[in-house]
């Protein structure tokens, strides 16, 4: 559906609706593989605005000759109910916001975090104050830094922790139902995951790691059985697995129930792909895509495998054409494709 007509590598997607009419647009970050000198690259980050026709116009929101975008992502961080956007750029400390005006520009701030250069990004509202902050790993240590929103997108309070183990992912979910979201933090070369529990005003105080066997890919949080717990969903590339981590109550979870996919799984997106309420799970693979269908109590079918001509090394489900079905919009290195859903 779209390449950067530069020949960018793509690095990360993410799909919401940026300018409030009711379709759902990709945001997206490129880099340059060829700039010199090593170290030194340029990129941008785009969006691609639906319009609402199975085409989008694209515009530059963000470009760098110096420190290439490396992670993106998007939240209301001024509590003006429009969508801003929030970037990570290459050997740098900063976090850039670029503030959403609703007419397709931004307005550029810059926070500055106590690291040589940050890895990835997410945002929430961590410390229950109705005001989105923003996560942000530290690239070559164990730790995660935390900027919060003190007013109106305005980022002068930061706090950090340890984790343990070098991160590969950070996202938040409520793990112990105690209506404050807790982090995720998947590492990166040891065979576990760790979760920061909040103590409910945005200090994370304790932690639990589940230990999953093999290193993994990618992690997604989400209640699969409908008992009103966040269950687990983890791809391990090694291993050629998916497994999934059922909740039991106050943040522990079960011994994993294993599904073996063909070939190495890369990314796991959860949702529910065949329009009968339930969570299905969607895992990228090299030249296919598998879904396993959710049978309703916790328990999957055996994968059903798609096959595509490209290598997605990651996926986010979305409605994209409005027809109020599940899509899947794939990463594919260099370029960025949509497989429509038809549940009819």
């Amino acid at each position: 559906m779209y390449s950067h007509p530069s020949g960018f590598r793509l690095l990360y997607i993410v799909s919401t609706d940026v300018n409030h009419d009711n379709r759902s647009d990709i945001i997206a970050s490129f880099d340059d593989p060829f700039s010199f000198p090593v170290g030194i690259w340029s990129g941008e980050v785009i969006i691609l605005f639906n319009n609402g026709d199975d085409t989008f116009t694209t515009k530059v929101i963000f470009e760098s000759n110096t420190a290439g975008p490396l992670e993106v992502a998007a939240g209301d961080v001024n509590g003006d109910d429009k969508l801003d956007i929030i970037i990570l750029t290459g050997n740098s400390p900063e976090v850039i916001v670029l503030l959403n005006s609703d007419n397709g520009s931004f307005t550029e701030k810059r926070y500055f975090v106590n690291n040589s250069r940050l890895a990835l990004v997410t945002v929430a509202d961590l410390d229950n104050d109705n005001k989105s902050d923003i996560i942000v790993t530290n690239d070559g240590s164990t730790s995660i830094s935390i900027l919060f929103n003190t007013d109106n997108g305005t980022f002068n309070k930061q706090m950090n922790y340890n984790t343990i183990c070098g991160s590969y992912f950070v996202g938040t979910a409520d793990l112990n139902n105690d209506n404050s979201l807790d982090i995720i933090v998947m590492c990166s070369i040891e065979a576990r995951i760790i979760i920061l529990f909040n103590n409910n005003d945005g200090r994370f105080l304790t932690n639990r790691s589940v230990f999953t066997g093999d290193i993994s890919n990618s992690v997604a949080a989400i209640d699969i059985n409908d008992d009103h717990k966040r269950d687990l969903i983890v791809t391990s590339g090694g291993s050629n697995i998916v497994a999934i981590y059922l909740n039991i109550g106050n943040g522990e979870f079960a011994d994993p129930t294993i599904y073996q996919t063909i070939l190495e799984p890369m990314s796991v997106a959860v949702g529910d792909v065949n329009g009968d309420r339930k969570a299905d799970i969607v895992v990228t693979k090299t030249f296919s895509i598998d879904i396993f269908f959710n049978t309703g109590n916790g328990t999957f079918t055996n994968q059903v495998t798609h096959p595509i001509n490209d290598r997605p090394s990651f996926i986010v489900i979305n409605d994209v054409n409005g027809d109020n079905q599940l899509d899947m919009i794939l990463g594919n290195g260099y370029s960025i494709g949509i497989l429509y859903t038809s549940c009819g």
